[in-house]
């Protein structure tokens, strides 16, 4: 039994006796596991069939080795075992077998037991404090590098905010200015409208005006043409009343001839040639007021035509050379379509029976120069034949040189919506490109990145269309 100086409380305490608290479980399950069973103390019968030993566990059997004696004289006979002391270790035996002087010995352990555990404690405490202290050098470390990363996107942020501010008042500023030009553009499209619509007005009275001119021109010239044939048989017959071999005769009037009438007939030439004079100006002002672009109907122009009005060697000279001088023109562009622009693309291409013309090599080289010839050659027409197959439009497609590779001609299949030409040994494709412009009823469409081509194909009255506009209203990209 310990005596009243001696303290077996603590967790030094626990783990100097811990071994002799589990003999003493050891000891009940091989009490519960003689034949036949030997005396268990009541509060270790709990213990026996836990697996785990416990902290409580082993308090309970410490507090029944030093409540009963009996049990304990058990735990000691073990103590007698050789190897006991350095499997018990020396606190538990001397608890168990309690020899004279083991209180003071016992007490002397756990000193030199606490003693070590404060040193562990203040170690430990050390270590902690230098742990913590650690910590927080790394978490002021971090905290400096926060704010100093903190400080740099305040300013980043700053400035963007100061860019920001500076990009909103100028697209601000852009704005107004694209309003105020849509504004401005708005009114010249209405003033262009009015105008359009008077120079409308005033061509009709002009193709009317011109009209009704030219059926007196044309009576002017028919009547013109009666009297020259008068005079031409009055000098016949002034000829044949003249003997050959007779003198000339003297100046006047042939025989049988009245003056009356030969004054009459000069006086009504010569009013018709003034008529004649006269319509001729009349018209060709009209002609100059309905300008290139505002011509009469077909069936009007067919029938104001020069050529229908008289022969040609008593047409007016300004008919013969305004004939030599008409111009085709191109197809306009709805309003704020920019020439080149994909927008302006997709309209020609969709215009009703309209003819597109392509520089067959300047345009599959620009699109995919990384491809063999052949290959190239197939794509761009699978293009040019959805194209047609999509807006009705009418391909036509010129490569120089002659075929090689696989034959592209073909009577059945989408291929077959799309013409395909090779030029002749010596000729190039822009020659037959600018000649098929020029031969084709408009509207006809070029599409070349060839200078030569578009100058030509603009001259012959043709709209003008690059490779990259072409490709984008074919819906392919380069590559």
């Amino acid at each position: 039994m310990s005596g009243p100086e001696l303290d077996l409380t603590g967790p030094e305490a626990e783990e100097l006796l811990r071994p002799a608290a589990e003999l003493a479980i050891e000891l009940a399950r091989a009490g519960t596991r003689a034949q036949p069973p030997l005396e268990v103390p009541r509060s270790l019968r709990p213990l026996v069939g836990h697996a785990k030993v416990t902290r409580a566990a082993l308090a309970t059997a410490r507090r029944v080795l030093e409540a009963d004696p009996a049990f304990r004289a058990r735990a000691s006979a073990a103590v007698e075992l050789p190897e006991a002391g350095a499997t018990l270790g020396r606190a538990s035996v001397l608890w168990l077998s309690r020899p004279e002087g083991w209180e003071e010995e016992l007490a002397s352990l756990l000193d030199v037991a606490r003693e070590a555990a404060t040193t562990m404690a203040e170690q430990s405490g050390e270590r902690r404090a230098q742990r913590r202290l650690r910590h927080a050098e790394e978490a002021r470390e971090r905290a400096e590098r926060l704010l100093d990363e903190a400080r740099h996107a305040a300013d980043a942020a700053r400035g963007e905010l100061l860019e920001e501010r500076r990009l909103r008042r100028a697209d601000a500023a852009t704005l107004a200015q694209a309003q105020r030009h849509a504004a401005s553009l708005e009114e010249q499209l209405r003033a262009a409208h009015r105008q359009t619509a008077s120079a409308a007005q005033r061509a009709s009275e002009h193709a009317a005006s011109a009209a009704e001119e030219a059926r007196a021109l044309a009576t002017a010239d028919g009547e013109l043409q009666r009297l020259r044939t008068e005079v031409e048989d009055l000098q016949a017959s002034a000829a044949a009343a003249i003997p050959p071999s007779a003198a000339p005769p003297p100046p006047g009037p042939a025989p049988g001839v009245d003056l009356a009438d030969l004054a009459d007939l000069g006086r009504a030439v010569a009013a018709a040639s003034a008529a004649a004079l006269d319509l001729s100006d009349a018209l060709a002002r009209a002609a100059s007021a309905l300008g290139p672009a505002q011509g009469p109907p077909p069936a009007e122009a067919e029938a104001l035509a020069p050529e229908r009005l008289a022969p040609a060697a008593t047409r007016p000279r300004w008919a013969r050379s305004a004939r030599r001088g008409t111009r085709r023109r191109a197809v306009r562009l709805p309003p704020l379509v920019l020439d080149d622009s994909a927008e302006a693309a997709d309209h020609l291409v969709g215009l009703p029976n309209v003819a597109v013309l392509v520089d067959g090599y300047n345009a599959t080289l620009t699109a995919w120069p990384g491809l063999p010839l052949p290959e190239q050659r197939l794509r761009l027409i699978d293009a040019l034949a959805e194209l047609a197959a999509r807006t009705g439009a009418r391909p036509e497609v010129v490569f120089d040189g002659a075929e090689v590779g696989p034959g592209l001609r073909s009577g059945t299949g989408p291929r077959s919506l799309v013409k395909v030409s090779f030029t002749p040994p010596d000729v190039e494709a822009d020659d037959i490109l600018i000649a098929r412009a020029h031969a084709r009823a408009l509207p006809v469409v070029v599409a070349s990145d060839d200078q030569r081509v578009r100058a030509g194909a603009r001259a012959a009255g043709a709209n003008v269309l690059g490779i990259g506009q072409l490709l984008a209203a074919l819906r392919r990209k380069p590559g």
